[in-house]
């Protein structure tokens, strides 16, 4: 039953939006996030057990989905399409350990997966396996050169904008086998 939100509605204009306020072990589960100004479903500022899981993101303007320090949280089996990025972990020196798994992601009007903006020497350390991920407007996967120690392994990625990378991974110390 959520409404579209606005600037005025939420912070920022998120469909869902959990910080670190003395809200660690939350779970998000079928709910639908669309039409907002910014974000699906937001998590940001030190949260950690955060669980997204079976949702469907669409028609959001920045992500489907976006955590922003956010530490060994899941995003699993959610449906994630037509927003500006699907799933993007982004902002922060505590995006650690987190697992993106078994989501389809398709129709992003830029990356379908991002991992972008981390500020630390071994930021991240995620896990994005086992995702189908395509016909999104930039590379499915992508893996800026400040984010690094990931591990990308038996995703299905393909048909994303002829002119980028089904993967694109711009830095150092990742692992990336059987896509």
């Amino acid at each position: 039953g959520q409404q579209q939100a606005t600037d005025r509605d939420a912070p920022y204009g998120h469909g869902l939006y959990v910080t670190a306020r003395d809200n660690d072990n939350v779970l998000v589960k079928g709910c639908i996030a669309r039409n907002n100004y910014s974000a699906g479903i937001h998590g940001e500022d030190g949260i950690s057990n955060y669980a997204v899981i079976e949702n469907e993101c669409y028609g959001n303007g920045s992500a489907g989905i976006w955590f922003a320090e956010v530490d060994s949280s899941v995003i699993k089996r959610n449906e994630v399409h037509h927003n500006g990025v699907g799933i993007s972990i982004s902002q922060g020196e505590r995006n650690h350990h987190n697992l993106v798994c078994e989501n389809d992601v398709y129709d992003n009007t830029y990356h379908g997966i991002a991992l972008i903006r981390q500020y630390g020497p071994g930021d991240s350390s995620c896990s994005i396996l086992s995702n189908r991920i395509w016909n999104n407007g930039q590379s499915g996967i992508y893996i800026e050169n400040t984010a690094s120690s990931n591990l990308v392994a038996f995703n299905l990625v393909y048909d994303n904008d002829a002119q980028q990378d089904g993967i694109n991974i711009a830095s150092t110390g990742n692992t990336v086998i059987s896509n």
